[in-house]
């Protein structure tokens, strides 16, 4: 089978890195693909035009995610009907984020979110659609995408990138004698990650300190980042919180060795890039209490939940989970199994079969 798998390959991209991992994993089955970067397309031609080029393969896969198509997500969407629409050969998209709120005039709104109930119109076009998370699923089943063409499956685990903890240097990120536990938000740095609340969750702890590793997205223009050094300096919290600044893959380890803790306060989440480290390294995690989230603790990752946007109840659960080593062994053994059972080799195991069934279904027609 000729195949391609379509996505971007910024090195400060998690999609872009889950496209590396799950290629890598299904060439490790067996599985002939091409890797086409849309980096290279600036214009809606160009877009067009690359999947012209497409028109001889046996199988598409586009890892799919707004901002690679457009910045302005009334371009985004455009462009991505148009660039499925050409695709002639069997089509399958993994849908990583469903159109996020538009920020602008009041027209600019109202268009996108008649845009946001019409993303069936873009992914319908696919044969089959990946989703991480039943939440998405529901969605575009209700808008009238048959159930039989979607496929939910959970984000996979990096378990290539498990790698020995690296504690000397990790005490590097906190002054010397600072015997603080570290609790941690990893990933990049979003408005989605509600750090407000952790702020306040934290304000009065004082036997840990708040490391945030990572930074602003590439595609992050909303100055966020800025936002929240100056909310930190505002509220007298710059001794009480860390900022690493974005992390590259070497140094991952070295977050993972220091953390006792990762908090996910993710309200919306349809599969997590940063959560899925989490899990690679069977660190425990507090996460907002979401469907999502819920769903993956009934699954058997190493989560604990604290109620939604619920600050306080954030800061309760810190505590009691800093003080019981043996309940964070507990998670830490859940999210070992629970990193063997959905690492890349099995999810490309899955995907292949889903190939299949792709080309198959057109063949029947």
């Amino acid at each position: 089978m000729n195949s391609v798998l379509v996505s971007s390959n910024n090195p400060q991209c998690g999609i872009a890195d889950y496209s590396r991992f799950l290629r890598k994993a299904l060439e490790d089955a067996g599985l002939k693909i091409t890797f086409i970067s849309l980096d290279q397309c600036k214009t809606t031609v160009d877009f067009i035009n690359l999947a012209k080029r497409l028109k001889s393969v046996d199988l598409v896969h586009i890892q799919h995610e707004w901002a690679f198509f457009h910045k302005n997500l009334l371009w985004s969407a455009l462009n991505s009907w148009l660039f499925m629409h050409q695709i002639k050969a069997p089509l399958v998209v993994t849908m990583h984020e469903l159109m996020p709120s538009a920020k602008g005039g009041l027209f600019y709104k109202l268009a996108c979110r008649l845009l946001y109930y019409a993303q069936r119109f873009v992914f319908s076009q696919a044969d089959i659609l990946i989703t991480h998370s039943a939440q998405a699923a529901s969605f575009f089943e209700g808008a009238g995408i048959n159930k039989e063409r979607i496929r939910v499956m959970v984000h996979p685990v990096p378990e290539e990138q498990i790698m020995p903890l690296d504690n000397d240097s990790a005490q590097q990120i906190l002054e010397a004698g600072d015997t603080r536990e570290v609790i941690t938000i990893f990933g990049f740095v979003t408005a989605r990650k509600h750090y407000s609340l952790v702020l306040e969750a934290i304000k009065d702890l004082n036997n840990c300190v708040l490391l945030i590793a990572g930074g602003p997205h590439p595609n992050d223009k909303t100055g966020y980042f800025e936002c929240l050094k100056n909310e930190i300096n505002r509220l007298g919290l710059a001794s009480k919180v860390k900022l690493y600044g974005y992390v590259p893959q070497a140094e991952i380890s070295h977050i993972m060795s220091l953390s006792k803790i990762l908090l996910v306060p993710i309200n919306d989440s349809l599969g997590s890039g940063s959560f899925s480290f989490a899990v690679a390294y069977a660190k425990p995690v507090i996460a907002m209490d979401t469907d999502y989230f819920k769903n993956l603790k009934e699954q058997g990752f190493g989560i604990e939940l604290f109620g939604y946007r619920d600050g306080r109840d954030l800061s309760k659960k810190i505590t009691a989970l800093l003080n019981n080593p043996q309940r964070r062994e507990e998670l830490s053994i859940l999210m070992r199994r629970a990193a063997q059972q959905y690492s890349y080799s099995k999810t490309a195991q899955a995907t292949c079969q889903i190939y299949r069934n792709a080309v198959g279904g057109r063949t029947a027609e």
